[in-house]
C-alpha cells in the first residue's frame, strides 16, 4: 500500500480526482472512493499497486515504468489525463517492488 499526495499550487476552483490508472507495469487502485474533491491544501489517497505486466519485455522496454496517469478536472470542466511521477527518493523502493512482484 502506498500513498498518492495531491497538493493544490494555485487557483480557487475545486480539483476533482476521478480516476487513478497506473503504468505499463502497475495497476493502481485507490483505497477509498472516487471522485475526490481537492478544495485547497493537500489530500492524501491510499493506493494499492499490483503488477499488470511482468513478461520480460514489459520492464525491459518500459520508458515510463513509474509514470502514473490520473484523471482530474478543474471545477465543472471535463476530465483531463495528467501524468505524475513518484519522488526520486521513492524510485528505488518501486524498482525493488517490480523485481519482487515480477519474479
Amino acid at each position: 500500500m502506498g500513498e498518492l499526495v495531491l497538493t493544490r499550487r494555485r487557483g480557487h476552483e475545486p480539483v476533482v480526482l476521478s480516476a487513478v490508472d497506473g503504468s505499463v507495469i502497475f495497476t493502481l487502485r485507490p483505497a477509498g472512493d472516487l471522485p475526490l474533491v481537492l478544495d485547497g491544501g493537500t489530500v492524501r489517497v491510499g493506493v494499492e499497486a499490483t503488477p499488470t505486466r511482468c513478461d520480460p519485455h514489459a520492464p525491459a522496454e518500459s520508458k515510463r515504468t513509474f509514470d502514473v496517469a490520473l484523471a482530474v478536472s478543474l471545477g465543472d470542466g471535463p476530465p483531463l489525463t495528467v501524468q505524475t511521477r513518484p519522488q526520486p527518493a521513492d524510485l528505488p523502493l518501486l524498482q525493488q517492488l517490480v523485481l519482487d512482484l515480477c519474479r
